[in-house]
């Protein structure tokens, strides 16, 4: 089962970066894509039912405060991205929830935080997946040097982050993505990846430092 979650966990990563590098991609290929992704989140909380049936059990200290809000924060983004692609699908043309221009807009905005909650979701459970990974690196011979290759491509995602201008896209204070056209499409997923690896490993190494001090 953990390694059904695991692949489901990857492919849904995978599909992610292809969903964010949307202006250069066909439109009919991100709809389907889209749906895709739709049916993986399904899947997703379906084998991850368990998580539900422990909300009204325990207590609850700040780091699991801190991921039931990501996690409900996530749930509902995801539901309204997929409520608005679909308003705007051409495939589907007979889900006609909201105003078209409404559901763009919502949309471009959505997804980009959509994209980064679901960095802060990965960093929150990282520490746990990095223990078998750390395990190999250790030993390698040259553990110190690919420890920091994630660090690297963190720092370039803050670039990149801004760069690509996500903050009037996060706020919508621009309605229409704006690219450079020739940029192909791995150089995109690259740089769309390390903004992902940024708030995933700032996310956990804001874990440990809460757990050092407590």
């Amino acid at each position: 089962m953990l390694k059904i979650k695991r692949t489901l966990d990857i492919m849904m990563t995978i599909l992610l970066l292809f969903l964010m590098c949307y202006p250069i991609m066909d439109s009919q290929i991100h709809e389907i894509l889209g749906v895709t992704m739709m049916i993986c989140f399904i899947i997703h909380h379906v084998l991850n039912r368990q998580w539900y049936h422990s909300l009204l059990k325990g207590h609850y200290p700040l780091l699991r405060k801190i991921i039931l809000i990501i996690n409900t924060l996530l749930f509902i983004d995801l539901i309204l991205v997929f409520i608005s692609g679909l308003t705007m699908s051409d495939i589907f043309p007979f889900f006609n929830f909201i105003r078209a221009s409404t559901a763009r807009r919502l949309h471009m905005s959505l997804t980009h935080w959509s994209f980064i909650l679901m960095a802060i979701h990965l960093g929150l459970h990282l520490q746990s997946m990095l223990i078998p990974i750390q395990k190999r690196i250790k030993k390698s011979h040259f553990p110190h040097i690919l420890m920091y290759i994630p660090y690297v491509f963190a720092i370039y995602g803050i670039v990149m982050f801004i760069n690509y201008q996500w903050v009037d896209y996060l706020f919508i204070l621009n309605e229409f993505l704006f690219f450079n056209p020739s940029i192909t499409l791995p150089r995109m997923m690259l740089d769309i990846f390390s903004i992902f690896l940024f708030f995933t490993i700032l996310t956990y190494i804001f874990i440990k430092y809460l757990m050092k001090r407590k």
